[in-house]
């Protein structure tokens, strides 16, 4: 329902006061706003300071969108509610996001060589905070951790590993990894048909070797040279003698001799393997202070994203057991690379865990992958299926799936109940049923019993995007 206006006076003192406690921009609502005016303005706004407008202009185009496609202006004066106040040290023409963002500012363009399939595996991602905290803990403070672990346990009801959003979940962390300033490097499995999991550790390696080249291509750097972990490979080769490795690969192979006494013949082991991985992540972090300064700074961090570990855990718990590992990451007390790796337990990576539960190894936090929480008192699923369901991804069920719906509790608690129920029944809450039939199914029961409605204001925006071409 629409409310009266609020007199400036009303308005303006909490606004003010926010503005004076530090908040340099702030938008308030002058009275109580409908709905589908609020949406209108709030997307069109948003869309407006992603192009690249000024907090002014945003804020008209937001108006603009309420009065096309709201109530009739004669009848409501909604599109007049949200109201910008800015801090006097915020000019008039100041644009949150640059329009014409160069090589490594855009988002979109950083992720672009990282060939994640964000977009192609939708529905939109939601949930699995406590990753996200743990996430960010890996920065505050690297003494208290340096590796995160994302598992599920495979059951027996399980056909396969899939299905819990691992892949996924590493994906939006990387994503959140450049938004931080920091440089992800990620091997992670988009395409499991063209992926062959690594044989040895010098394989695994060079996977990390073609992660840190897409870092490289992300941050517009030359990725041409030839780095320590290749300069390994070809001395493993034969094609690179003792002498042409860097010091800190030829003291990781030392400590791998068998005393065969052949310097070019040395057995490449975990020591030499680590040594190479941890020389490139510091020269991949040196070249990108320096020639990206304005992206990466001091406080940036390199972060090695581990997809898929169950199907090589034998590999990289014979380096994890390299001691650095468990307090650094792939790095050194100064420059710590922290590591986020996602498997499945039951299966070969069940070695890696086994330090963690007895006794148990510093500096790893492990948290189990589960279904959304399906607790009455939580609702983390309900909440799941309420984001999804407002943002459209079309294709998986046509008239619901490309349109976007909303949950309305004011139907009458019976109703909502049953509804919810229902979802239950057809959901465990895995993030893979999302693009089942059987959610679809009980969205298209909470429908009819009214639970599940339109958000009407799509086809309106529809119309207001098409009137702009």
């Amino acid at each position: 329902m629409t409310g009266e206006p609020l007199a400036p006076h009303s308005v303006a003192p909490l606004a003010a006061e926010l503005v004076c406690q530090g908040i340099p921009v702030v938008i308030a609502m002058s009275g109580r706003v409908s709905d589908q005016a609020c949406r209108l303005f709030t997307r069109t706004f948003a869309k407006a300071l992603v192009s690249g407008e000024s907090l002014v202009r945003a804020t008209a185009k937001g108006r603009r969108a309420a009065i096309a496609g709201g109530d009739a202006p004669k009848r409501s004066v909604d599109w007049g509610f949200p109201t910008l106040y800015l801090s006097s040290m915020v000019k008039e023409d100041y644009a949150p996001s640059a329009g014409n963002a160069t090589f490594g500012d855009d988002l979109e363009t950083r992720i672009q060589p990282y060939a994640l399939r964000v977009r192609e595996r939708q529905p939109v991602f939601c949930g699995r905070q406590k990753f996200f905290d743990a996430y960010h803990e890996l920065f505050e403070n690297s003494s208290r951790g340096a590796v995160l672990v994302a598992y599920n346990y495979l059951r027996q009801t399980d056909r396969d590993t899939a299905g819990y959003g691992r892949t996924r979940l590493l994906e939006e962390l990387t994503i959140q990894c450049i938004r931080d300033g920091h440089v992800p490097c990620a091997v992670i499995v988009t395409d499991d048909k063209g992926w062959t999991p690594p044989k040895t550790e010098l394989d695994l390696a060079m996977s990390i070797n073609t992660a840190m080249e897409a870092a490289r291509s992300s941050l517009g750097l030359e990725t041409k040279d030839i780095g320590p972990i290749e300069l390994l490979k070809s001395y493993y080769y034969k094609r690179k003698k003792y002498g042409d490795l860097p010091k800190e690969v030829r003291d990781g192979l030392a400590q791998d001799d068998d005393g065969s006494g052949d310097m070019d013949g040395m057995r490449v082991g975990a020591h030499a393997i680590v040594a190479a991985i941890e020389l490139q992540f510091t020269q991949l972090m040196a070249q990108a202070r320096s020639e990206v300064p304005h992206l990466i700074g001091t406080k940036s961090r390199a972060v090695l994203l581990l997809d898929e570990v169950h199907r090589y855990g034998v590999l990289l718990d014979s380096l994890t057991k390299e001691p650095r590992f468990g307090v650094w990451g792939f790095g050194k007390r100064e420059q710590p690379v922290p590591v986020i790796m996602a498997f499945s337990l039951n299966t070969a990576a069940d070695e890696l865990l086994k330090p963690i539960v007895d006794p148990p190894r510093t500096n790893w936090n492990a948290i189990e992958l589960t279904p959304f929480n399906t607790s009455p008192e939580q609702l983390e699923d309900i909440l799941v299926y309420g984001r999804v369901l407002l943002n459209p991804f079309t294709k998986v069920a046509p008239t619901i799936s490309d349109q976007a719906w909303f949950l309305d509790y004011g139907v009458g608690k019976d109703k909502v109940d049953d509804s919810l129920a229902t979802f239950r029944m057809f959901m465990t809450g895995k993030p893979s049923e999302l693009l089942e039939k059987a959610f679809y199914a009980a969205v298209k029961y909470g429908t009819a019993v009214e639970f599940v409605k339109p958000a009407g204001d799509e086809q309106k925006l529809r119309e207001l995007l098409q009137e702009r071409k």
